[in-house]
């Protein structure tokens, strides 16, 4: 009889195993996947960006925006307040389909989907959204999505 309890306990460890190392290999795989569409919507969104049809208008628009970014990358001449370019941020707002998404600091993987449009953001944050807005740390990205979220 103990033989039994041992055998049925021993299928049961064994039978469990393989459930959780196949939803292991669907997951990976579900994962590879989305990674994979993710690059080719950046591949068409990167096209789309520098697409010849840009630089043949120059519109006041574009001028502010390139103004904008300019003033900000200007480094302040007090010590407490100097950015360098080489500052690494923790998270990645970036608009897909319309909406805003983030990423990690690899910028490739995702953290969380958002429902914020990118229609009802201020369009300087838009703009900076569109280019890949960097947050430092967990405190500004939850600065944001309280702000943002409905």
């Amino acid at each position: 009889m103990a033989k039994k309890v041992i055998a049925g306990c021993l299928a049961m460890v064994i039978l469990g195993g393989l459930a959780y190392y196949s939803s292991y290999l669907y997951s990976s795989r579900q994962l590879q996947a989305e990674n994979a569409r993710f690059m080719q919507e950046q591949s068409v969104r990167q096209k789309e960006l520098l697409s010849p049809d840009m630089f043949l208008e120059d519109t006041p628009e574009l001028e502010d925006q390139e103004t904008e970014l300019t003033k900000r990358q200007e480094v302040s001449s007090d010590p407490d307040s100097v950015q360098t370019e080489s500052k690494e941020y923790g998270y990645y707002l970036v608009e897909e389909s319309g909406y805003v998404n983030i990423y990690l600091q690899d910028k490739t993987t995702i953290f969380e989907y958002t429902d914020i449009a990118m229609d009802t953001l201020p369009e300087e944050l838009q703009t900076e959204i569109r280019w890949g807005k960097g947050l430092p740390g967990e405190r500004e990205l939850y600065d944001f999505l309280e702000n943002y979220s409905s």
